[in-house]
């Protein structure tokens, strides 16, 4: 039906030329080098050349981002982007603009790291925040995102096109590549951890042409990107890649051709190099966190049943809020690689038919097909077969979420291989007859895919419920809940679809170039609808509250501004956010996402709750249970935050002694920043009669290990049977986990200024030793010092910062020292060692000489 392999060139004059290093885009035909023959005529026939797919690849971006872009909405994304990304955004050009740097944050879990944590490093991109200091951030990131889409379909199209030559091939295969719903999902997520999906097909074509005469220079360039990404990406993700590349360049290894392998080593080993102090502080960070040995949470699901997903994105409902599957159906983060039924179907006419059809020249050939299909099929059982995900469990230590993010990883071999399927043989001028078909088929498929189909499924009595029970979609047979108008979306999409390929049988002048060429279009539209759709269709714009079924936001005009500063100094003034710090209640009736992020870092309110990459051990070992009036044990501790929905969930003895004073009770209003105002904030106080203050001298001071310090903690200020859980007065004893024993003089209260890496404590002269608490998060990084004099600063009550200060001192400062001082000292080391080692080494040979 689709033929076999056909290793026949295209009509573009260079196709016979292998694929060549990235600046040969824009170079002229006879091109042997990087640095030759880049006229402007050369450069003026490729840009001619290209025009046309390029030009399309602007449009499709402009019309994915319209809403933003030219109708006045805002591009929230989902409650990552708004909570997570964007907050550090600004709370980095906060810093920045303001003449400072701080790695520590003491907006969440009484402080942290920014530097440490996965995805908070900052990376270039940020530099837009500065830049534009008095544009709405919000808007400038906007374009940031819709650049970086941009940039990765038009690299992404250059590099299919080095092995299809076929303009059309190589636009689809970018299409169904850059507007999978995976890279869409990271796109609306954080613009940072994008990046894998950036460069993923940039490094496949450096580690696929690297050869003797390259290695070096593809070392080089593959060093250069890890190191990039494992400062700046989401590690997690980019690892997905270097798997990838990795058993790409063993394949061809095996295969006689050692290039491949030893550049992506050597760059890998570059890279981790230049990385290595990033590396240490993501993994001293992580390991100290619950999501170490975490398994599976409430958002994955291991088995065959999600494989429904990749037919048909919203087979199990279109949100969380529609969705009835319960934790099995991962909406985001599962089976989840196209936004196009006709890609997922021709991937499966591919494997079906082994891979006949494929156009395979520009150095690829068959055995490289199988390699693709091979690790495509890997990631779909890593997806689907317990055994299989348990594997890679092992491989990733069981941190949270191994098995659906290497979605990633296939979507290149994917988009390359169904690239390869729709090449052309001759790309003639079809006949009119062709046209016709290519048109209606076309046109049908434009209507299936745009189509609501509610009134249809009505009318078959699907309208009520909405999900029909399928006792055949899984394995065991074990009847699944499918969304009834989705089965219809996919039936009248997958209906045509074999329509056009019974088409090629019954009419033997439509060639197979215009099969390829009507599925190409049809993909194209589908994927370029379906990211439209994703991002700012309808479900991102007419909601009740921000995300209220955990779907993106494409807020309108007015709703999810910033504040400036005399809000935010207004409402810190409302919560004596100096001296105390506030958690947030954060109804799920309100919003299904956390909270308290945007508040802490963009609103600069000291909280002791919040959201992260994983909530630290020191921290989750706290007395958080609390018991609800119809007895319920509840806790507001989970895999990545401190979170409580309801008061009743609130342990207000512990949070005394963590300093909190005011609960903050989130609406939308508040969340999105629209007509809200100081007076309108609700503020529930701690109904506490005594609350710890932000740092004070001990009285009285008892040695234990970490161990015996969260027993007695928990002993103290946990929940207790037939007492009144509020606190009324401070425990005899502070717990110091160091050699301090005994009693001193607490006569005077201290006083507290300065933030981020600098505290400065002040206090009264006394003629005793005595002990400071500063009711902060302790860090290993932490240093403390009383007039040029060192102090040891010791972990006491499990989370705060203790020191002895010395007779006659009357201050102390705090500073934290992050791991990026080390960094630069070793970068620049490692560098000099490099030029010192390269210098050397051309001496000997000049010597030899």
């Amino acid at each position: 039906m689709l033929g076999n392999v056909l290793v026949r060139p295209g009509s573009n004059p260079t196709a016979d030329k292998p694929a060549a290093p990235l600046r040969q885009l824009f170079s002229g035909p006879g091109s042997s080098g990087v640095f030759r023959n880049t006229s402007w005529t050369s450069f003026r026939r490729r840009l001619t050349y290209h025009a046309w797919p390029i030009a399309l690849l602007v449009l499709a971006t402009i019309f994915i981002f319209r809403y933003p872009l030219l109708l006045g909405y805002r591009f929230i994304g989902n409650s990552d982007r708004y909570n997570q990304y964007l907050a550090f955004v600004d709370f980095y050009k906060q810093n920045l603009t303001g003449g400072g740097f701080s790695a520590w944050s003491e907006h969440m879990y009484g402080g942290f790291d920014l530097l440490s944590l996965a995805f908070s490093f900052p990376s270039p991109l940020f530099l837009f925040a500065v830049l534009f200091r008095d544009a709405d951030l919000i808007r400038v990131f906007t374009y940031v995102a819709a650049g970086l889409m941009l940039a990765t379909l038009v690299l992404t199209y250059w590099v299919l096109h080095q092995f299809t030559r076929d303009r059309l091939a190589a636009f689809t295969g970018a299409c169904i590549y850059s507007l999978a719903t995976y890279p869409l999902l990271k796109l609306a997520q954080n613009d940072d951890t994008y990046f894998s999906v950036l460069f993923a097909p940039l490094m496949f074509h450096i580690v696929h042409n690297a050869d003797r005469a390259r290695l070096l220079r593809s070392i080089a360039a593959l060093g250069a990107i890890v190191a990039f990404c494992i400062y700046c990406a989401f590690l997690q993700e980019f690892s997905y890649i270097v798997l990838f590349l990795l058993a790409y360049g063993v394949w061809r290894f095996a295969r006689g051709n050692r290039g491949p392998l030893l550049a992506m080593i050597g760059g890998l080993s570059v890279g981790l190099a230049l990385a290595l102090p990033r590396l240490v502080a993501l993994y001293q960070s992580t390991t100290d966190t619950l999501r170490v040995g975490g398994g599976l949470n409430d958002l994955e699901y291991v088995g065959p049943v999600t494989l429904l997903r990749f037919f048909s994105r919203d087979i199990f409902g279109r949100s969380f809020a529609e969705n009835t599957q319960g934790p099995n159906v991962n909406l985001f983060e599962g089976n989840l690689l196209f936004v196009s039924v006709f890609a997922s179907l021709l991937l499966v006419v591919i494997f079906a038919r082994l891979g006949h059809g494929l156009t395979l020249t520009h150095g690829l050939d068959r055995a490289d097909a199988v390699f693709l299909s091979g690790y495509v099929v890997f990631v779909f059982a890593t997806i689907h077969v317990p055994a299989v995900y348990r594997l890679v469990t092992v491989l990733y230590a069981n941190i949270s979420f191994p098995h659906t993010r290497i979605d990633v990883s296939a979507l290149l071999p994917i988009a390359l291989l169904s690239a390869l399927f729709l090449t052309r043989a001759r790309r003639g001028r079809p006949t009119a007859r062709s046209v016709a078909v290519i048109a209606g088929f076309t046109l049908a498929v434009v209507i299936a895919t745009t189509a609501d189909y509610t009134s249809a499924a009505a009318l078959v009595g699907w309208a009520a419920p909405p999900f029909l029970q399928c006792a055949v979609c899984q394995v065991d047979r074990q009847p699944v809940d499918v969304l009834a108008i989705d089965v219809m979306r996919f039936g009248v999409i997958a209906s045509l679809f074999v329509l056009l390929l019974l088409a090629r049988r019954v009419l033997p002048w439509f060639s197979r170039d215009a099969l390829k060429a009507t599925l190409a279009i049809c993909i194209s539209f589908q994927a370029v609808w379906g990211a439209w759709v994703w991002l700012s269709g309808p479900v991102t714009r007419d909601y009740v509250s921000p995300y209220q079924g955990n779907d993106l936001v494409m807020a309108p005009p007015g709703q999810f501004e910033l504040p400036g500063a005399a809000q935010a100094d207004a409402l810190r003034q409302r919560l004596a956010n100096d001296d105390y710090r506030s958690i947030t209640i954060c109804p799920e009736t309100v919003m299904v996402a956390d909270c308290s992020p945007i508040l802490g870092l963009v609103w600069r309110v000291r909280l002791a709750d919040g959201y992260l990459s994983g909530v630290t051990s020191r921290y989750a070992s706290l007395p958080w249970a609390q018991k609800r009036p119809d007895g319920r044990i509840v806790t507001g501790v989970g895999l990545h935050d401190i979170r409580f929905n309801t008061l009743d969930q609130v342990p207000w003895k512990l949070l005394a002694l963590l300093n909190v004073k005011s609960a903050i009770v989130v609406d939308g209003n508040l969340y999105s920043n629209t007509d809200w105002s100081p007076d309108s904030l609700d503020v529930i106080p701690n109904p506490s009669s005594y609350i710890y203050p932000r740092a004070y001298f001990a009285e009285g001071v008892f040695p234990v290990t970490a161990e015996q310090d969260i027993t007695a903690i928990r002993r103290e200020f946990g929940l207790c049977d037939g007492c009144v859980n509020l606190l009324d007065q401070p425990a005899p004893v502070d717990y110091v986990e160091g050699p301090v024993f005994g009693q001193f003089d607490a006569g005077s209260s201290p006083s507290v200024s300065g933030g981020g890496d600098r505290i400065d404590v002040s206090f009264p002269a006394s003629d005793q030793p005595r002990f400071l608490v500063l009711n902060e998060a302790y860090a290993p990084g932490w240093t403390a010092s009383s007039g040029g004099q060192p102090l040891a600063v010791f972990p006491t009550n499990v989370v705060m910062r203790g020191v002895v200060v010395p007779p006659g001192a009357t201050s102390v400062r705090f500073a934290y020292h992050s791991f990026l001082e080390g960094a630069v000292w070793y970068t620049l080391a490692l560098v000099a060692g490099a030029i010192t080692l390269a210098g050397v080494y051309a001496w000997t040979l000049q010597r030899r000489r």
